[in-house]
């Protein structure tokens, strides 16, 4: 069968606990777009804000109810102190680094007003039941639904993993144990200028009709 890259759908409906369609819903989420966490400016969310980011972040699909996930907000000191921290690191590994590699390696941690790191941390006494990759991947839907969030909050979002998120020190700063891993490093912040839409995949070359 054609796939198509937009389908039209009926006003909101809602029948009996199921939702029919919501358009809006859809056309949002077929303009959403990241915004470089170097073009993330202040004001980044106020409480309420970031409230309401965490809760959407935490509605994910989590098999077994798990929770399998931790978010740690980082303001502007903590960011630093956490930069800090990668920079030592990424010096000790890179002692050639030029100065450009290094202001690059700190600002993956400063870039933007508000960070939050996402944390996958796997319930390992249950790996019989729900496999390792099934807990990793509900981290990574949160760290999707804070882009989402943010975006419908007016804030831009970037979602940044890199060298940060596979360095110990980093890691032993932020608590993390063996079993842990950093999903994203999510950046939010006000757009300091419109995103740019991108090139997206043609349907037919992504998906396929298994027929058996």
């Amino acid at each position: 069968m054609p796939f198509r890259n937009a389908h039209l759908l009926p006003d909101d409906s809602i029948s009996g606990n199921r939702v029919v369609s919501n358009r809006p819903v859809l056309d949002f989420m077929l303009r959403r777009r990241s915004i470089l966490a170097t073009n993330l400016d202040d004001p980044g969310p106020n409480d309420e804000d970031l409230d309401l980011i965490l809760q959407v972040a935490t509605r994910v699909p989590d098999h077994g109810r798990l929770t399998p996930w931790r978010i740690k907000v980082c303001r502007k000191a903590a960011q630093a102190s956490l930069a800090s921290i990668y920079r030592s690191s990424f010096l000790k590994h890179n002692p050639d680094a030029s100065d450009a590699m290094i202001t690059a390696a700190h600002r993956r941690l400063t870039a933007s007003p508000l960070l939050l790191v996402v944390v996958a941390q796997p319930n390992m006494d249950r790996l019989d039941r729900i496999p390792l990759i099934e807990q990793q991947l509900s981290a990574g839907v949160v760290c999707s639904n804070i882009l989402i969030a943010a975006a419908a909050l007016g804030y831009g979002g970037q979602w940044l993993p890199g060298g940060p998120a596979y360095d110990q020190a980093v890691h032993a700063a932020l608590g993390l144990t063996e079993y842990d891993s950093i999903a994203g490093f999510m950046h939010i912040g006000t757009p300091s200028e419109p995103a740019r839409e991108r090139a997206r995949p043609p349907l037919e070359d992504v998906v396929e009709e298994w027929v058996g």
